[in-house]
Protein backbone atom coordinates (compact mmCIF):
# COMPACT_ATOMS: atom_id res chain seq x y z
CA UNK A 1 0.00 0.00 0.00
CA UNK A 2 2.85 2.36 0.88
CA UNK A 3 4.57 1.62 -2.45
CA UNK A 4 1.33 2.29 -4.34
CA UNK A 5 0.85 5.59 -2.47
CA UNK A 6 4.41 6.66 -3.40
CA UNK A 7 3.79 5.85 -7.08
CA UNK A 8 0.55 7.82 -7.00
CA UNK A 9 2.35 10.75 -5.41
CA UNK A 10 5.06 10.66 -8.08
CA UNK A 11 2.42 10.71 -10.82
CA UNK A 12 0.76 13.69 -9.17
CA UNK A 13 4.09 15.50 -9.10
CA UNK A 14 4.51 14.90 -12.82
CA UNK A 15 0.95 16.00 -13.57
CA UNK A 16 1.29 19.13 -11.44
CA UNK A 17 4.46 20.14 -13.27
CA UNK A 18 2.73 19.64 -16.63
CA UNK A 19 -0.50 21.45 -15.72
CA UNK A 20 1.37 24.46 -14.29
CA UNK A 21 3.64 24.71 -17.34
CA UNK A 22 6.89 24.05 -15.49
CA UNK A 23 8.10 22.70 -18.81
CA UNK A 24 11.82 22.56 -18.01
CA UNK A 25 11.20 20.60 -14.85
CA UNK A 26 8.75 18.29 -16.58
CA UNK A 27 11.07 17.59 -19.50
CA UNK A 28 13.95 16.89 -17.14
CA UNK A 29 12.25 13.73 -15.90
CA UNK A 30 9.70 12.66 -18.52
CA UNK A 31 12.17 10.65 -20.67
CA UNK A 32 13.15 8.21 -17.97
CA UNK A 33 12.27 4.57 -18.59
CA UNK A 34 10.38 4.15 -15.35
CA UNK A 35 8.74 6.43 -12.85
CA UNK A 36 11.47 7.56 -10.47
CA UNK A 37 11.16 8.00 -6.74
CA UNK A 38 10.31 11.46 -5.53
CA UNK A 39 13.86 11.81 -4.19
CA UNK A 40 15.25 11.15 -7.68
CA UNK A 41 12.88 13.71 -9.18
CA UNK A 42 13.96 16.34 -6.69
CA UNK A 43 17.66 15.57 -7.12
CA UNK A 44 17.33 16.43 -10.81
CA UNK A 45 15.39 19.63 -10.26
CA UNK A 46 17.09 21.37 -7.34
CA UNK A 47 20.43 21.96 -9.07
CA UNK A 48 22.83 23.67 -8.51
CA UNK A 49 22.07 22.74 -4.89
CA UNK A 50 22.48 19.13 -3.80
CA UNK A 51 19.45 17.48 -2.24
CA UNK A 52 21.79 16.26 0.52
CA UNK A 53 22.73 19.87 1.32
CA UNK A 54 19.09 20.97 1.47
CA UNK A 55 18.17 18.01 3.69
CA UNK A 56 21.05 18.51 6.11
CA UNK A 57 20.24 22.18 6.57
CA UNK A 58 16.58 21.41 7.17
CA UNK A 59 17.28 18.61 9.69
CA UNK A 60 19.64 20.78 11.75
CA UNK A 61 17.40 23.87 11.68
CA UNK A 62 14.42 21.86 12.90
CA UNK A 63 16.36 20.13 15.64
CA UNK A 64 16.16 16.59 14.29
CA UNK A 65 19.96 16.42 14.19
CA UNK A 66 22.54 18.18 16.31
CA UNK A 67 25.01 18.32 13.43
CA UNK A 68 24.93 17.76 9.69
CA UNK A 69 25.19 13.99 9.68
CA UNK A 70 23.78 13.38 6.22
CA UNK A 71 20.51 13.21 4.34
CA UNK A 72 20.38 9.41 4.67
CA UNK A 73 18.71 10.03 8.03
CA UNK A 74 15.55 11.08 6.16
CA UNK A 75 15.18 7.84 4.25
CA UNK A 76 14.91 5.98 7.54
CA UNK A 77 11.87 8.06 8.61
CA UNK A 78 9.18 8.27 5.88
CA UNK A 79 7.00 10.69 7.87
CA UNK A 80 9.94 13.06 8.25
CA UNK A 81 10.74 12.74 4.53
CA UNK A 82 7.15 13.71 3.72
CA UNK A 83 7.42 16.81 5.91
CA UNK A 84 10.79 17.71 4.40
CA UNK A 85 9.44 17.77 0.83
CA UNK A 86 6.45 19.81 1.90
CA UNK A 87 8.53 22.44 3.75
CA UNK A 88 11.08 22.83 0.95
CA UNK A 89 8.91 22.49 -2.15
CA UNK A 90 9.93 25.86 -3.56
CA UNK A 91 13.51 24.74 -4.17
CA UNK A 92 12.48 21.73 -6.23
CA UNK A 93 11.11 23.49 -9.30
CA UNK A 94 13.13 25.13 -12.04
CA UNK A 95 12.10 28.77 -11.75
CA UNK A 96 13.48 31.62 -13.82
CA UNK A 97 13.99 34.75 -11.70
CA UNK A 98 14.20 38.00 -13.73
CA UNK A 99 16.60 40.60 -12.27
CA UNK A 100 13.86 42.90 -10.98
CA UNK A 101 12.31 40.27 -8.69
CA UNK A 102 15.29 40.38 -6.32
CA UNK A 103 14.62 44.00 -5.34
CA UNK A 104 10.88 43.37 -5.15
CA UNK A 105 11.42 40.32 -2.92
CA UNK A 106 13.84 42.18 -0.65
CA UNK A 107 11.45 45.09 -0.12
CA UNK A 108 8.51 42.74 0.53
CA UNK A 109 10.62 41.02 3.20
CA UNK A 110 11.51 44.40 4.69
CA UNK A 111 7.87 45.49 4.76
CA UNK A 112 6.80 42.21 6.32
CA UNK A 113 9.39 42.59 9.09
CA UNK A 114 8.41 46.20 9.79
CA UNK A 115 4.74 45.20 10.01
CA UNK A 116 5.42 42.33 12.43
CA UNK A 117 5.00 42.62 16.18
CA UNK A 118 7.66 44.76 17.83
CA UNK A 119 8.87 41.89 20.00
CA UNK A 120 10.03 40.02 16.84
CA UNK A 121 11.21 42.94 14.72
CA UNK A 122 14.71 43.32 16.12
CA UNK A 123 15.54 39.66 15.57
CA UNK A 124 14.05 39.55 12.09
CA UNK A 125 15.69 42.80 11.00
CA UNK A 126 19.06 41.08 11.39
CA UNK A 127 18.11 39.04 8.29
CA UNK A 128 17.81 42.00 5.96
CA UNK A 129 21.50 42.72 5.43
CA UNK A 130 22.67 39.16 4.67
CA UNK A 131 19.64 38.69 2.39
CA UNK A 132 20.54 41.91 0.58
CA UNK A 133 24.18 40.82 0.14
CA UNK A 134 23.26 37.36 -1.15
CA UNK A 135 20.70 38.78 -3.58
CA UNK A 136 23.29 41.20 -4.98
CA UNK A 137 26.00 38.55 -5.24
CA UNK A 138 23.71 36.08 -6.96
CA UNK A 139 22.70 38.67 -9.54
CA UNK A 140 26.33 39.53 -10.27
CA UNK A 141 27.39 35.88 -10.31
CA UNK A 142 24.88 35.00 -13.02
CA UNK A 143 25.27 38.10 -15.16
CA UNK A 144 25.45 37.13 -18.84
CA UNK A 145 28.06 39.70 -19.74
CA UNK A 146 25.57 42.38 -20.76
CA UNK A 147 25.64 44.08 -17.37
CA UNK A 148 21.87 43.79 -16.84
CA UNK A 149 22.07 41.75 -13.64
CA UNK A 150 25.07 43.69 -12.37
CA UNK A 151 23.07 46.87 -12.85
CA UNK A 152 20.11 45.35 -11.01
CA UNK A 153 22.42 44.33 -8.14
CA UNK A 154 23.84 47.83 -7.75
CA UNK A 155 20.36 49.35 -7.97
CA UNK A 156 19.19 47.00 -5.23
CA UNK A 157 22.16 47.92 -3.02
CA UNK A 158 21.45 51.62 -3.53
CA UNK A 159 17.74 51.19 -2.74
CA UNK A 160 18.62 49.72 0.68
CA UNK A 161 21.33 52.25 1.51
CA UNK A 162 19.31 54.04 4.19
CA UNK A 163 18.84 50.77 6.07
CA UNK A 164 22.41 49.49 6.09
CA UNK A 165 25.03 52.06 5.04
CA UNK A 166 25.70 53.53 8.49
CA UNK A 167 26.27 50.12 10.11
CA UNK A 168 28.09 48.41 7.21
CA UNK A 169 29.83 51.33 5.46
CA UNK A 170 33.07 49.58 4.45
CA UNK A 171 31.29 46.43 3.24
CA UNK A 172 28.77 48.55 1.37
CA UNK A 173 31.50 50.36 -0.53
CA UNK A 174 33.20 47.04 -1.28
CA UNK A 175 29.97 45.56 -2.68
CA UNK A 176 29.44 48.56 -4.94
CA UNK A 177 32.90 47.91 -6.41
CA UNK A 178 31.96 44.36 -7.48
CA UNK A 179 31.10 44.67 -11.16
CA UNK A 180 31.95 41.27 -12.63
CA UNK A 181 31.48 37.65 -11.51
CA UNK A 182 35.25 37.19 -11.19
CA UNK A 183 35.39 40.08 -8.70
CA UNK A 184 33.39 38.01 -6.22
CA UNK A 185 36.22 35.55 -5.53
CA UNK A 186 38.69 38.42 -5.23
CA UNK A 187 36.67 40.21 -2.54
CA UNK A 188 37.11 39.23 1.12
CA UNK A 189 33.67 40.71 1.84
CA UNK A 190 32.03 38.42 -0.70
CA UNK A 191 33.91 35.39 0.53
CA UNK A 192 32.67 36.03 4.07
CA UNK A 193 29.11 35.48 2.88
CA UNK A 194 29.82 32.63 0.48
CA UNK A 195 32.13 30.58 2.69
CA UNK A 196 30.67 27.23 3.73
CA UNK A 197 31.83 27.78 7.30
CA UNK A 198 29.53 30.02 9.40
CA UNK A 199 30.76 33.61 9.75
CA UNK A 200 29.54 36.43 11.95
CA UNK A 201 28.22 38.52 9.09
CA UNK A 202 26.31 35.61 7.58
CA UNK A 203 24.78 34.29 10.82
CA UNK A 204 21.44 35.21 12.36
CA UNK A 205 20.15 34.15 15.78
CA UNK A 206 16.35 33.74 16.02
CA UNK A 207 13.94 32.61 18.68
CA UNK A 208 11.82 29.56 17.80
CA UNK A 209 8.75 31.78 17.30
CA UNK A 210 10.59 34.22 15.01
CA UNK A 211 11.93 31.29 13.02
CA UNK A 212 8.46 29.81 12.54
CA UNK A 213 7.15 33.19 11.43
CA UNK A 214 10.01 33.50 8.95
CA UNK A 215 9.37 30.02 7.53
CA UNK A 216 5.70 30.86 7.04
CA UNK A 217 6.58 34.07 5.21
CA UNK A 218 9.18 32.35 3.01
CA UNK A 219 6.73 29.63 1.96
CA UNK A 220 3.95 32.17 1.36
CA UNK A 221 6.32 34.27 -0.76
CA UNK A 222 7.07 31.20 -2.85
CA UNK A 223 3.42 30.21 -3.21
CA UNK A 224 1.99 33.67 -3.87
CA UNK A 225 4.62 35.00 -6.28
CA UNK A 226 5.93 31.70 -7.71
CA UNK A 227 9.48 32.69 -6.80
CA UNK A 228 11.99 30.61 -4.87
CA UNK A 229 14.81 33.13 -4.56
CA UNK A 230 14.05 34.03 -0.92
CA UNK A 231 13.58 30.39 0.06
CA UNK A 232 16.93 29.40 -1.42
CA UNK A 233 18.85 32.23 0.24
CA UNK A 234 17.24 31.95 3.68
CA UNK A 235 17.30 28.17 3.88
CA UNK A 236 20.63 27.46 2.19
CA UNK A 237 22.89 30.51 2.18
CA UNK A 238 22.34 32.16 5.57
CA UNK A 239 23.41 30.41 8.76
CA UNK A 240 20.28 30.58 10.95
CA UNK A 241 20.67 29.50 14.56
CA UNK A 242 17.66 28.84 16.79
CA UNK A 243 17.87 29.99 20.41
CA UNK A 244 17.65 27.18 22.92
CA UNK A 245 16.88 24.62 20.23
CA UNK A 246 16.52 21.13 21.61
CA UNK A 247 16.49 17.92 19.65
CA UNK A 248 13.01 17.50 18.20
CA UNK A 249 11.15 14.19 18.57
CA UNK A 250 10.68 12.41 15.27
CA UNK A 251 7.01 12.18 14.24
CA UNK A 252 5.64 8.65 14.01
CA UNK A 253 2.29 9.15 12.29
CA UNK A 254 1.01 11.00 9.22
CA UNK A 255 -2.17 11.51 7.31
CA UNK A 256 -1.34 10.17 3.85
CA UNK A 257 -4.53 9.45 1.96
CA UNK A 258 -4.71 7.10 -1.02
CA UNK A 259 -5.18 8.95 -4.28
CA UNK A 260 -8.74 9.43 -5.49
CA UNK A 261 -10.09 10.97 -8.67
CA UNK A 262 -11.49 14.03 -6.88
CA UNK A 263 -7.97 15.11 -5.94
CA UNK A 264 -7.27 15.99 -9.58
CA UNK A 265 -3.64 17.08 -9.65
CA UNK A 266 -3.43 18.26 -6.04
CA UNK A 267 -0.58 16.72 -4.13
CA UNK A 268 0.27 16.86 -0.46
CA UNK A 269 3.86 17.66 -1.42
CA UNK A 270 3.11 20.45 -3.88
CA UNK A 271 2.48 24.17 -3.31
CA UNK A 272 -0.99 25.62 -3.79
CA UNK A 273 0.00 27.70 -6.79
CA UNK A 274 -2.79 29.39 -8.76
CA UNK A 275 -4.28 27.19 -11.46
CA UNK A 276 -3.48 29.78 -14.11
CA UNK A 277 -0.55 29.09 -16.40
CA UNK A 278 2.81 29.89 -14.90
CA UNK A 279 5.68 31.33 -16.85
CA UNK A 280 8.14 29.87 -14.40
CA UNK A 281 9.29 27.09 -16.65
CA UNK A 282 10.91 29.42 -19.13
CA UNK A 283 14.48 28.87 -18.09
CA UNK A 284 17.05 27.54 -15.68
CA UNK A 285 17.20 28.23 -12.01
CA UNK A 286 19.02 31.57 -12.01
CA UNK A 287 19.61 32.16 -15.65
Amino acid sequence: LAKQANQQENLLVMLWLYMNLFTESYKAIQHQNQYPSLSQIVEKLCKPYKLKHIAENWLVRHGYLESKEGAKFLTEHPVLLHQFFSDNHGMFWIINSPPNVYAETYHRLRQWILSSKEVYQEELQALLYPVLVHFALELIQYDRGDGVKVGAAHKLIESAKDDHYAQHREQYLALRAVCKPEHIQESSVCREFLDDAPTEGNSVLLSPVSYRLLCSHVKEECRKFQLNVLMRIVFLRINIEIKGANKTPIPTDTDVRPWTADQYYKSVLLPSFPSTASAAGAGGLHR
